[in-house]
């Protein structure tokens, strides 16, 4: 596969990955006005994230600007450490309502502080895949065995597209990382496979998203059937003052 054909392949996948997010945030706008639920909010401004860090690489390869690399590294890499981290957040405050893992302060610090370094420190997309896709796996490997574990029985689901997700991303993580080892280090045929396979990983990517996505909904609608059978096993407040009342009356009426 020549470089012109591999190009055509990444713009390809790029825009695929970008019209899927694109619907997939506006599901999840729609589902957070008419359910304004905390969870529901965080992931929306999660996959807004996401959407923003694939329109920064479809442009990349759309483009190929070379003055402003550095930024848009940073604007890619900061776009998607913000996706997880909102992902990642809409499932703790479903685990701990009323709670948040992270501050605002400390998530725009962390994002900021992850986007400068790696455009001052990664160079070349190989470097950067193998980066960033690596921190993705970890961190949603992580959170799935956490999520898995908690007593949040919704949230067995999501931990699921997690773990799907965090596979996907380390072998892509692997994949990149292939590239950019010494070639006497052999692995030639591993090598040419996984260069084979990188341009179309976005496709990947698109399906292991909407499983994640699957997770949230499933969540939310396990969440929302639980609250509805606790209210309506609570009697209400009017139905407590009635048998209250009641109860005197009978009383009086003994007396």
């Amino acid at each position: 596969m020549d470089q012109q054909q591999q190009l055509l392949l990444w713009q390809w996948s790029s825009a695929v990955q970008v019209t899927s997010l694109a619907m997939i945030a506006a599901f999840f706008a729609l589902l957070a006005r008419f359910n304004p639920r905390a969870e529901l909010r965080w992931w929306t401004f999660a996959w807004l994230a996401n959407f923003v860090a694939l329109s920064v690489t479809l442009m990349y390869w759309s483009f190929q600007p070379g003055s402003a690399l550095p930024v848009v590294r940073a604007a890619y890499m900061a776009a998607k450490l913000t996706f997880v981290l909102l992902l990642v957040q809409g499932g703790w405050t479903m685990m701990r309502p009323g709670a948040r893992l992270l501050s605002t302060k400390t998530l725009v610090l962390m994002v900021i502080g992850y986007g400068v370094a790696a455009a001052a420190l990664l160079s070349g997309v190989n470097s950067i895949g193998a980066v960033q896709s690596t921190v993705v796996g970890l961190l949603l490997v992580s959170f799935a065995i956490i999520f898995f574990r908690s007593e949040t029985d919704e949230l067995v689901w999501l931990a699921a597209g997690f773990a799907i997700r965090a596979v996907l991303g380390l072998a892509e993580g692997g994949a990149y990382l292939l590239q950019i080892l010494p070639a006497e280090w052999g692995m030639a045929a591993w090598r040419n496979t996984a260069a084979s396979l990188l341009p179309v990983s976005s496709s990947f990517d698109t399906g292991a998203e909407w499983l994640v996505v699957l997770g949230c909904v499933l969540a939310v609608s396990a969440r929302a059937q639980r609250d509805s059978s606790r209210l309506s096993q609570r009697p209400s407040a009017t139905a407590r003052r009635c048998c209250w009342r009641r109860s005197r009356a009978h009383s009086r009426m003994r007396r």
